[in-house]
């Protein structure tokens, strides 16, 4: 496949650490020092980058540094996947599997193998087995209006190119939980397309686009990582670092050393019932 490194004619005056020309997809690198507001970028910066590309018919991933450093092998195979670019991995089918709900110890061992958000704590943990292998995990968490739900992960097994896992999964949810409204939300750095995708081939609708979000860089405490905004709330750190209750949380963090780091927002996606 053709590579262009650090172009610079395609949205100027920015430009692309990687472009395939043949598939019109760019990848970024976002180191987390260098692309936070310590040197600001701020929270327009990383949507601005994904809007220009998509103005020009290019397809933008944008990869923080935290992902490739924690992930890499993960980060490696979800490009792959993107650029279309399928290896010799066997292929399995959906019909050929078996579903069934699984305990959150196995949920948690197979997402953080498989997942790039890891694990996180739901209601439903369903697992698709071949041949008594796991191979994809799908969880919901149950919302305080019964019959509203949120899907909160699903992954399928890097070791294999999994064909219809998640579709199996959704159904054996569906019948047997009988929800009136799912939703769920996906990272516009990684969903390329907001049309074409898992989401809409399960019968979700785009409901909304979500403006960017941030976490922090604190380097001195955390080291290479972004660190969920709710740590830097002000009294949390009024508690910690004796930082008076008069300045704001920007001011606070700045002192400290922390920066913001935005993403590009998130797609929300519902599935209704009948």
């Amino acid at each position: 496949t053709d590579v262009i490194h650090n172009e610079r004619e395609m949205i100027k005056p920015y430009e692309l650490d990687i472009y395939v020309p043949s598939k019109r997809i760019g990848i970024e690198y976002n180191g987390l020092r260098w692309h936070s507001e310590e040197f600001n970028k701020d929270k327009n910066y990383h949507l601005k980058k994904l809007d220009l590309c998509n103005s020009k018919g290019i397809k933008l991933i944008q990869v923080f540094e935290d992902e490739w450093v924690e992930n890499k092998e993960l980060v490696k195979d979800k490009i792959l996947h993107l650029l279309g670019v399928h290896n010799d991995k066997p292929k399995i089918y959906a019909r050929k599997c078996d579903v069934k709900e699984i305990d959150k110890i196995l949920t948690r061992d197979f997402l953080t193998k498989n997942h790039i958000q890891g694990f996180v704590p739901s209601s439903i943990y369903l697992g698709c087995f071949y041949h008594d292998e796991l191979v994809g995990v799908m969880t919901f968490i149950k919302e305080k209006i019964n019959g509203y739900w949120n899907l909160s992960r699903f992954a399928s097994s890097n070791d294999y190119l999994c064909e219809g896992v998640g579709g199996k999964l959704f159904k054996y949810f569906i019948r047997n939980y009988d929800p009136k409204e799912v939703k769920s939300f996906a990272d516009r750095r990684w969903t390329l397309n907001s049309d074409n995708n898992l989401y809409v081939k399960l019968g979700f609708q785009l409901e909304s686009t979500l403006k960017p979000d941030y976490r922090y860089v604190f380097r001195k405490e955390y080291g290479l990582k972004r660190i969920h905004k709710f740590n830097f709330r002000i009294h949390t750190l009024n508690k910690k670092y004796g930082l008076p209750l008069t300045m704001t949380e920007t001011q606070m963090t700045n002192m400290l050393g922390a920066y913001k780091i935005w993403d590009c927002g998130l797609f929300k996606y519902v599935w209704k019932g009948t």
